[in-house]
């Protein structure tokens, strides 16, 4: 026996909130969220026609993620939702919040972690920059009849060194042997032009390449 259209129950459900027009799948409100404002208004009882959109008078763009919710039980919200408003739309449509489900970004995250991307960027800018160098002065020396190890000064007679140089200023320790700086140097250093670290004069007391002096040699293959 067929049900006629009147009474067969669609696949998909049709929302109109705000003005924005949303999509889903019946089974995520009617039979995963039976208990919802949403999973009411989706119900054989509420809903004669199933073709038809469902128009709720709440904000649009907030809708997209009450949906994201229902469907992984969790959200990150981006920095321009706070999350006492998504948690007011959600009580608005009965959903049940989880514990620590729900997690936002605000302004001072979102800042440190353009700080901190900042900062990685930069690293990797110097690290590739230092190894340039420390190959330069390894070309030159061999020029003057030096093969095996060269020593890698760091002086403000070229503009590099003096970028670097400065950087090492506003960042003290960024190329210190244990630091992230370092081992994105040794890595840069081999990979692309073929050397390692052989030694590095302290200054200050500090294993720093660009407090002092180091030397390179040939990367073992």
């Amino acid at each position: 026996m067929h049900a006629d259209n009147t009474t067969m129950v669609a696949e998909r459900i049709k929302f109109n909130v705000g003005g924005k027009q949303y999509e889903c799948s019946r089974d995520l409100i009617a039979q995963q969220n039976p208990e919802t404002v949403l999973g009411k208004l989706v119900s054989d009882m509420w809903q004669s026609n199933p073709d038809e959109a469902i128009f709720v008078d709440r904000d649009g763009d907030l809708f997209a993620h009450v949906l994201n919710y229902l469907r992984y039980g969790s959200l990150e919200l981006p920095v321009t939702i706070p999350k006492s408003m998504f948690e007011r739309e959600l009580d608005y449509y009965g959903v049940a919040i989880k514990k620590d489900s729900i997690t936002a970004e605000t302004v001072t995250t979102f800042g440190e972690s353009l700080m901190a991307e900042y900062r990685l960027a930069e690293e990797k800018r110097c690290a590739f920059l230092l190894a340039m160098e420390s190959h330069r002065q390894f070309l030159m020396k061999q020029r003057d009849g030096v093969f095996e190890h060269v020593t890698v000064v760091m002086d403000c007679n070229n503009d590099l060194c003096y970028d670097l140089l400065n950087h090492s200023k506003r960042h003290p320790g960024a190329f210190n042997s244990d630091s992230p700086g370092r081992r994105i140097f040794d890595k840069y250093l081999g990979e692309f032009f073929g050397l390692e670290v052989l030694e590095v004069t302290k200054a200050f007391g500090l294993p720093s390449l660009l407090s002092g002096s180091f030397r390179v040699k040939k990367r073992e293959t």
